[in-house]
C-alpha cells in the first residue's frame, strides 16, 4: 500500500507543478498589460431555479484598478469602478448603487476574477483536473489547457474555479466558476486585445442622465 501510494505522489507531483507554472504564467501574462478587453458569453445554471441564463457582455480593464463590465443582453446591468469605487446601474435606470468598498458586493477571488486574474497565486491554489459531474458545465474547447483553482480562503463564496488558457498566448479563453450558491457561470472570451486604447470607455459614473445614488 505504501508503495502504491507513494507511486500515486509521484505521478500527481510533476502535474501539480506544471498546473502551478501555468498559474503563474497566466497570472504574469495579465499583469504586464496596462489594460485588456474582451467580449464575453456568460451561461449561469441557477440551482435554486434549475434554470440556465445566457448573457452577453463586454470588459475593459485598464491598471490600476479601473474596470467596466457592460452587459449587452436585457437587462442591461454596468458595473464600473475607477479603482476605489464601485458602482452598478442599468444602461437605461436613473439609480445607480455606489460600493465604497468593491469586496462589499464582490468577493477578493471575483475581483481577482473579473479584472484579470490580478493575485491569482496568492488567492488560489492549484489542484489537479478533476472530471465534473455529469450536467455541470466544462471547457467546451479541449485544445484549451485546464488549470483547476480553489480559493485559499475558507469563507470565498467560491468554490472552484476552471480556466481554459491557450497554450500558446496564456490567455484565458473560456473558465468555469462554481459558486458555494450552487450557481455554476461559464464564460466564454473573444476578440482578446490588450494595451489598445479603450475609446470612448468610461471608468467612473456618467454624470447624464443625472441618476439617483444610493450607497451601500
Amino acid at each position: 500500500m505504501k508503495r502504491l501510494l507513494l507511486a500515486f505522489g509521484l505521478l500527481v507531483l510533476p502535474t501539480r507543478l506544471w498546473a502551478a507554472d501555468l498559474a503563474s504564467e497566466v497570472e504574469a501574462r495579465y499583469a504586464k498589460a496596462l489594460s485588456w478587453g474582451a467580449d464575453f458569453s456568460q451561461s449561469t445554471h441557477i440551482e435554486v431555479l434549475a434554470q440556465d441564463l445566457t448573457k452577453l457582455a463586454h470588459i475593459d480593464v485598464q491598471r490600476p484598478g479601473q474596470l467596466r463590465i457592460e452587459y449587452l443582453s436585457d437587462p442591461k446591468k454596468i458595473y464600473v469602478s475607477d479603482g476605489e469605487t464601485l458602482w452598478v446601474y442599468k444602461n437605461a435606470d436613473t439609480t445607480a448603487w455606489e460600493f465604497d468598498e468593491p469586496s462589499k458586493v464582490l468577493s477578493r477571488e471575483a475581483l481577482s476574477f473579473l479584472s484579470g486574474f490580478q493575485n491569482l497565486t496568492e488567492l488560489f491554489d492549484v489542484v489537479p483536473g478533476l472530471k465534473e459531474a455529469e450536467g455541470f458545465k466544462m471547457i467546451q474547447d479541449k485544445t484549451l489547457k485546464q488549470l483547476a483553482l480553489v480559493p485559499k480562503a475558507e469563507e470565498s463564496g467560491i468554490l472552484k474555479l476552471t480556466l481554459g488558457v491557450d497554450a500558446k498566448t496564456r490567455t484565458v479563453k473560456e473558465a468555469v466558476l462554481f459558486n458555494a450558491s450552487g450557481n455554476v457561470t461559464h464564460y466564454v472570451f473573444s476578440k482578446i486585445q490588450f494595451d489598445q486604447p479603450a475609446k470612448g470607455v468610461i471608468f467612473s459614473l456618467p454624470t447624464e442622465p443625472k441618476r439617483t445614488i444610493i450607497k451601500k
